[in-house]
């Protein structure tokens, strides 16, 4: 019943859009009608911007409402209409050339759609029955995985038709579509199209992207997440990844450090905020970008006292310390050439944040120090040094002792700041109350474990918990404040106990550990099988029961089939009378020489889909 409704009623609008004597007007005024937003639907009416002929589209939209007057919500109708869509797209091997155009102009409208909350819900959460390669088997499919598929198959379709410029329109102006999911939804096309196209044409297109880039980084700040530039280079690194090694060589040589443009220092910089994959690189290329970054790095720490000059290849304060940053966190590695300079710098850094007067290079100096942070979690070598003491003291002077206004924004430095203490598992300390850098981190602690917030509570009792399974420290209760935030019971959030906290605390190194673990071990194997072997006797006792209050049921319920009202069996009868009138018409037609034959073959697919439906009818109205 699904594969026929569904495709009896895209036939339907397929006749209507293929139809010779339908003005591409109409196709436009109809595909309006049908697919129109939850606004348009509630007030009956059409956007002005999609009217091309006001009065005859309202006749349409109300003509279309009828069958769903006595819906709900016009948001589930919003919904059937995705999947109308879907369809359409599913089937768009059937339209002819203009009618493909038509449905082209579409997808815009699918977008739009799609931002509704309700509807991206649904169309996460929400299974679609679809017949399966077979044809003869209705299986259920994700509705995310179905409008996917219907895309690529409409890009498939169109990519020999004149349509096919106004697909490529659509994909180009929705490359930085603020919305997550139709942003992703354009990537998954963009990765298909990558993947199926020519090389000469990715090519020239990879070539354009980078140009653009670097065209707007002298006006973008490649540290703003939300600017043009990193939303486009986050595209592009999303593309990257999921396609051949060779593009991200193509982009490297284009926007590499050693490029003459002025701007391609910036869009490197972008890009590797965004996760630029490196490891796709050869090792020779790898080994040389790893090198100039860290070149980078240590030219900017060693001069970072002197006078602003122009000899950075970068226009944004710091950046090399973000390039050596991300760089670190892509290829998941520890660089040895970090020394005791790096901690130094730590040291001047947090000096002159508390001197600057001006908020926006305070900021500034918050995020570099934050990036640093990260940067020596990775170094474990540096914790064994003299200057450590230095950091970890000037920290707990910034974090705790220093308040106000005016270091609001240092809470954005946490996620680092726990990064940096679960590193400390191989600094010494004497653990007395008497010793200044075991108090220092103590307190630090005591800071992250206080947060309420659930993302600063996963990152610090994961820092807390990687530091507990490996540090040498006795004393572990002296790193946990009373006040903990998982320390307080959760139906009043008043009472705090350490002991909550720790038992809290185990629970979810419990569950990290169950996560990371890739091989279960023989004991969570047989628990497996004895807690399935206790589910599948529960379900089959289900199943016997069921079916033997099916068995009783059906013995009960009385053998004569239940007679029809007569007004039923009256309208089948008067259903049979027209199909044979229907019948006549069909051979008068095939008789008329000026009828075309498309028109013909077209009436007379319908009609045979109409004498399917008539005569199960028939049967349903047959009595003993």
């Amino acid at each position: 019943m699904t594969d026929l409704l569904e495709k009896t009623t895209v036939d339907l609008l397929s006749a209507l859009l293929n139809s010779g004597e339908t003005t591409e007007e109409f196709r436009l005024t109809l595909l309006d009608s049908l697919f129109v937003d939850a606004q348009c639907f509630i007030s009956n009416h059409v956007s002005k911007k999609q009217i091309h002929d006001s009065q005859a589209k309202t006749t349409l939209v109300d003509i279309l409402s009828l069958s769903v007057e006595s819906a709900t919500s016009a948001r589930v109708l919003l919904l059937a209409r995705v999947v109308l869509f879907q369809s359409v797209m599913r089937y768009s091997s059937e339209l002819e050339e203009d009618a493909k155009l038509a449905v082209t102009t579409k997808l815009q409208w699918l977008l739009d759609v799609l931002i509704d909350a309700e509807v991206y819900s649904s169309v996460l959460s929400s299974q679609l029955p679809v017949a399966d390669g077979s044809g003869k088997t209705i299986i259920w499919e994700s509705m995310f995985s179905v409008l996917i598929l219907s895309l690529k198959t409409l890009m498939i379709n169109l990519s020999s038709s004149p349509a096919w410029e106004e697909l490529e329109t659509f994909l180009l102006q929705n490359l930085l579509h603020p919305h997550f999911l139709c942003w992703q939804i354009i990537m998954e096309l963009w990765c298909f199209w990558v993947r199926h196209a020519t090389e000469d044409l990715v090519a020239d297109m990879i070539d354009k992207l980078c140009t653009f880039i670097m065209s707007m980084s002298s006006s973008e700040t490649p540290l703003c997440p939300d600017s043009v530039l990193r939303r486009t280079t986050k595209s592009i690194c999303f593309l990257l990844t999921h396609s051949h090694k060779s593009l991200t060589a193509r982009v490297y040589k284009n926007i590499s450090t050693e490029s003459r443009s002025e701007s391609a220092p910036d869009a490197y910089l972008a890009l590797l905020l965004e996760g630029f994959p490196l490891n796709f690189l050869t090792d020779r290329i790898k080994n040389d970008a790893k090198k100039q970054i860290v070149a980078d790095f240590f030219h900017f720490i060693e001069n970072f006292n002197e006078k602003p000059s122009n000899s950075s290849r970068y226009t944004v304060l710091g950046a090399p310390v973000f390039a050596l940053s991300a760089c670190l966190r892509i290829l998941d590695m520890s660089i040895s050439e970090i020394d005791s300079k790096t901690l130094k710098f730590v040291v001047d850094l947090i000096h002159k944040y508390k001197n600057s007067k001006d908020e926006a290079t305070r900021d500034r100096y918050r995020e570099i120090l934050s990036e640093t942070l990260s940067i020596i979690s990775r170094s474990e070598q540096l914790y064994t040094c003299q200057e450590m003491d230095s950091v970890i003291t000037e920290l707990q002077k910034l974090f705790i002792s220093e308040t106000g206004h005016r270091h609001h924004h240092l809470h954005k430095s946490k996620p680092n700041l726990a990064l940096f203490l679960s590193g400390l598992i191989k600094y010494e300390m004497s653990e007395t109350e008497t010793c200044p850098k075991s108090r220092a981190v103590w307190e630090l602690y005591h800071l992250l474990l206080r947060e309420r917030h659930w993302a600063l509570v996963h990152h610090a009792v994961t820092a807390f918990g990687y530091f507990c399974a490996r540090t040498s420290c006795s004393q572990l209760w002296r790193f946990v404040p009373e006040d903990a935030a998982l320390a307080f019971d959760r139906a009043s959030g008043k009472e705090a106990k350490t002991e909550r906290f720790m038992s809290e605390l185990k629970m979810f190194l419990e569950k990290e550990g169950a996560l990371l673990s890739l091989t279960p071990s023989q004991e969570e194997l047989e628990l497996l099988a004895e807690e399935g072997t206790e589910v599948n006797a529960t379900v089959q006792k289900f199943l016997e029961g069921r079916n033997q209050q099916r068995s009783m049921e059906a013995e009960k319920r009385p053998n004569k089939r239940r007679k029809l009202p007569e007004g039923i069996c009256r309208g089948v009868e008067l259903l049979q009378n027209g199909m044979k009138r229907i019948n006549e018409g069909l051979s008068e037609l095939r008789s008329d020489e000026n009828e075309s034959e498309d028109f013909q073959k077209s009436l007379q697919n319908q009609f045979s889909c109409l004498e399917d439906l008539v005569s199960h009818l028939v049967s349903l109205a047959a009595s003993d």
